[in-house]
């Protein structure tokens, strides 16, 4: 996905969560005049969120600036960008099986 938004492939992955600074950089901003970008990364954004919980909380605070687009939202989405491509290798797997059964697991002494 990067590749499809990143223009620079030389850019430089983040090594921690996103959502750690996201609210401080919300608050105030110039207007963006780049608002189908930004949709349209949060909008590829929204279906990665089913399989990275680790930026869910991100992608889904991103997604309540949609009609009020600031600069700093759109950084803030540049950097769930960076983040997903130095951690590209987590997240859940989901498999087509042609079994309906449940299977769980648990931990109990």
């Amino acid at each position: 996905m990067s590749k499809k938004f990143w223009r620079d492939s030389q850019c430089q992955g983040l090594n921690w969560s996103t959502h750690q600074c996201l609210s401080c950089h919300l608050n105030s901003s110039a207007p963006s005049t780049n608002s189908n970008l930004y949709r349209s990364i949060v909008g590829s954004l929204q279906f990665l969120a089913l399989t990275r919980p680790d930026v869910a909380f991100s992608i889904n605070r991103l997604t309540q600036y949609l009609q009020a687009l600031t600069h700093d939202h759109l950084q803030a989405v540049k950097r769930v960008l960076r983040y997903l491509k130095s951690t590209i290798h987590y997240g859940i797997l989901i498999k087509p099986t042609s079994s309906l059964s449940l299977k769980e697991f648990y931990d109990a002494d």
